[in-house]
């Protein structure tokens, strides 16, 4: 079973943060600046785990059936996020039927 330590490095941080401004005199507002731009750093390494998804059958956007992880291969259980590369390849329709439609690419062809 893997365990997820995110919550603890955030948690053991912030408190470190708190700890720095306080002890050099910065003020609050400063020391939430830091603390913010600390959380989208880790929020921004998160979005390295993007993923390519091929559409392997006609189909919707949001349909798991649409989608796999490799070219050709068998459907997935998962629908495009804003941090996936979608590849349309020749001879497959996807029909966008929804309006928070993401992908972080789009290829068609």
């Amino acid at each position: 079973m893997v365990k997820c330590y995110t919550h603890n490095i955030i948690k053991n941080l912030t408190l470190k943060s708190l700890d720095i401004f306080v002890s050099i005199g910065l003020n609050i507002p400063i020391m939430k600046f830091f603390i913010i731009g600390l959380l989208f750093l880790i929020i921004g390494v998160n979005s390295l785990n993007a993923v390519t998804l091929y559409a392997v059958a006609n189909g919707n956007w949001n349909a798991t059936s649409t989608w796999s992880t490799s070219n050709g291969g068998g459907a997935g259980t998962v629908i495009p996020t804003a941090a996936d590369a979608i590849i349309i390849n020749g001879g497959h329709v996807v029909t966008v039927n929804v309006n928070n439609a993401v992908a972080l690419s789009l290829q068609i062809g």
